[in-house]
């Protein structure tokens, strides 16, 4: 990559397509009119190079950053058309005098055949040099915009992830704040829980991705902290492989969801009040669910907290057309089931 930068830079590959064009017409000049002598060969190919050059940069450089845009493309093939019949044109002529003058005042040429020859080379360097010309465009501009792309994406997952995680601090913080009132000591020990979080959220899950080990671990230590708080009202089940594979997995992907759960979960005195949250990894895929009472009827879309849209947008932005997405509510129960192919 270094080298086609230096190349692009230096105009290096230009360099040396003029070179192997003025050699290989210097040879196959030579071949067929051996007895024309090296210096007046040598001299008609420089001023033919030169003149070709002059058509193919002003086609490239001049028109067509002018007028190849849409609803101007006639205009620049009248206007492409006209430069190479004025350069096969001018390169005659300059060349006869140029000939007489510095090398052979004998010299003479068909004007007719030469121009016509000329043309013909014309057109196809023409054609050459704006084909490659269009190509080199579009590629970089499409890197360009890939990279604008990627550096608008990332800009936005962290702003994304900024937003998450301090709301995720205050629900915890707002739990350990009513254990508190009532039990000093099982406070102190949900502190000591939190403080393991803490330290998981700030020192490792700086980069794009973490384990689903650590994931799952992050998981039960919030479950801890939630059944401390809700206690024997609330029944919680949580599933998950004994052994957890390794995976790689964007942070705080699938927190939200078990929070959301915990944050929404029924408070009923007629009924059992239940959070089941499930993790499995099939065939490479990572499976959540989570399914918890509710109070209310319940439509999918009517849950807009924070950190749930936050992690719609997380889940479109980081795994396009790698996750699936399903919820849904029947008045009593509300389930979430979340694959991630990582």
């Amino acid at each position: 990559m270094r080298a086609l930068r230096f190349i692009r830079r230096t105009k290096l590959a230009h360099v040396l397509f003029w070179t192997l064009s003025w050699r290989s017409m210097v040879h196959t000049l030579l071949q067929y009119s051996p007895e024309t002598s090296l210096q007046v060969i040598q001299h008609s190919t420089t001023i033919t190079i030169l003149f070709q050059m002059l058509m193919v940069y002003g086609i490239v450089y001049g028109l067509l950053p002018r007028l190849f845009r849409p609803r101007r493309h006639g205009l620049f093939v009248l206007a492409a058309l006209g430069v190479v019949i004025a350069t096969s044109v001018g390169a005659v002529f300059f060349k006869e005098h140029w000939m007489r003058w510095m090398v052979d005042p004998d010299y003479h040429l068909h004007r007719t055949m030469v121009i016509l020859s000329n043309l013909m080379d014309g057109l196809v360097l023409a054609f050459i040099w704006t084909v490659i010309y269009i190509a080199e465009h579009l590629f970089l501009k499409d890197r360009r915009h890939a990279v604008v792309e990627r550096q608008r994406l990332q800009a936005e997952l962290e702003f994304l992830r900024s937003q998450l995680n301090p709301h995720f601090l205050f629900n915890t913080l707002n739990s350990i704040h009513v254990i508190m009132r009532h039990d000093r000591s099982q406070a102190e020990r949900m502190l000591l829980e939190f403080s393991g979080l803490l330290r998981y959220q700030l020192y490792e899950c700086n980069g794009a991705d973490t384990t689903l080990e650590k994931e799952v671990e992050f998981i039960r230590n919030y479950i801890a902290l939630e059944r401390w708080r809700h206690g024997a009202d609330l029944e919680v089940a949580f599933h998950a492989p004994t052994v957890v594979p390794y995976r790689t997995l964007a942070p705080f992907i699938l927190i939200p969801f078990v929070e959301n759960a915990f944050k929404h979960v029924s408070r009923s005195t007629d009924r059992p009040n239940h959070v089941h949250i499930r993790l499995g990894c099939t065939h490479g895929q990572v499976h959540l669910r989570v399914e918890n009472t509710c109070d209310a009827p319940t439509a999918p879309d009517e849950r807009k907290g924070i950190g749930l849209a936050n992690t719609r947008r997380r889940l479109a932005l980081l795994y396009p057309d790698r996750h699936q997405l399903d919820i849904a509510s029947d008045g009593r129960t509300f389930t979430v089931h979340l694959m991630i192919q990582p």
